[in-house]
């Protein structure tokens, strides 16, 4: 039986992943699971209002998730996160490109070669923000705030 070459690009969840800020770290695992829903759509050639339906769950969730990291750069900001304008503005360009995405997934049936580009994209995406931009975000709040990563969200 061949590979699957879905289960290449799931994203997994490892403890090296971790931000040691509980709040980010769930979000990051749902994201993850949503992005696999969204994922094992694509694979299966899901109806379009399947396919629509999982990538606006996923946009608001990416919204709302991103709200939260900001939420928290605002909060700490007098401790002066450096990096604050940089990782908003990735934030900001992914959005934009997953709007970008949406908008050739919804135009025409899509073809192997662009979901396969789209799943790249997406675990490279996550993979690399959270490991050099993310986990800054969280030492910067451990070191503002070092019980964070033991707490409730805010």
């Amino acid at each position: 039986m061949p590979a699957n070459p879905y289960t290449k690009s799931m994203l997994v969840w490892t403890d090296e992943l971790s931000v040691s800020v509980v709040e980010i770290d769930d979000q990051h695992k749902e994201l993850f699971a949503r992005i696999n829903r969204l994922f094992g759509a694509l694979d299966a050639s899901a109806a379009e209002v399947e396919l629509r339906t999982l990538f606006s769950f996923l946009e608001e969730y990416v919204v709302k998730h991103f709200g939260n990291e900001e939420r928290y750069m605002q909060d700490y900001a007098m401790y002066g996160y450096a990096d604050a304008e940089h990782h908003q503005s990735e934030h900001r360009a992914f959005i934009r490109d997953l709007r970008e995405f949406k908008i050739d997934l919804e135009g025409t049936d899509p073809g192997a070669l662009f979901i396969e580009e789209f799943k790249r994209w997406m675990h490279n995406w996550w993979m690399m923000h959270i490991e050099h931009v993310d986990k800054g975000l969280g030492r910067f709040l451990q070191s503002a705030f070092p019980l964070l990563g033991r707490k409730q969200p805010l």
